[in-house]
């Protein structure tokens, strides 16, 4: 009177083995849930050590163009002070020139404005001497072009170091 009648056996067992089996499946899943966890882990840690590689490079090709940039500004700046030091030894002051059209040329020529943009002063002609010694036109001449070759240093080493920087970072990500 007390037992299980006969016909609640299969259903009992059905519901048991049902449990069983989705016990069975839960713990598949979890374990490739936590395969794919891991292996996302692995390729996080490897991002980030490339990213930590890759930074590495990038700083010592920076601090290797900074100081290829400082000692190549220094080796101009010293050129330069030469160069203008050597004025007086071989510009000798000549009456007359230069003249107001060499001067004007020459201001033109360095702002990238016309000629126009500057005047001769009322009474004189492009022929008329600017009243400025040679020598000191020579001196401004070597200290603007040591300038001009210090910009053109400049613009050349951040083009190479753009193109190392391009270069690390191709080497570390090779497009697929």
């Amino acid at each position: 009177m007390f037992g299980i009648p006969s016909a609640w056996l299969p259903i009992g067992s059905g519901l048991i083995g049902a449990i069983a089996a989705g016990w069975l499946v839960h713990k598949i899943d979890t374990a490739t849930l936590n395969d794919y966890k891991l292996a996302q882990a692995r390729v996080q840690s490897k991002a980030v050590a490339d990213a930590i590689d890759l930074e590495r490079k990038q700083a010592a090709i920076a601090l290797n163009a900074a100081v290829a940039e400082a000692e190549a500004q220094e080796k101009i700046i010293v050129e330069t002070e030469t160069i203008v030091k050597e004025v007086v030894r071989h510009v000798k002051d000549v009456p007359n020139c230069p003249t107001f059209g060499v001067v004007r040329i020459y201001n033109a020529s360095l702002s990238g404005a016309g000629v126009d943009s500057f005047p001769i002063p009322t009474g004189k002609s492009d022929d008329s001497s600017a009243g400025i010694t040679t020598d000191s036109f020579a001196q401004s001449l070597a200290i603007n072009n040591g300038r001009c070759r210090a910009n053109s240093q400049q613009l050349n080493a951040l083009i190479d170091y753009v193109r190392q920087l391009r270069g690390a970072w191709e080497s570390q990500f090779k497009p697929q």
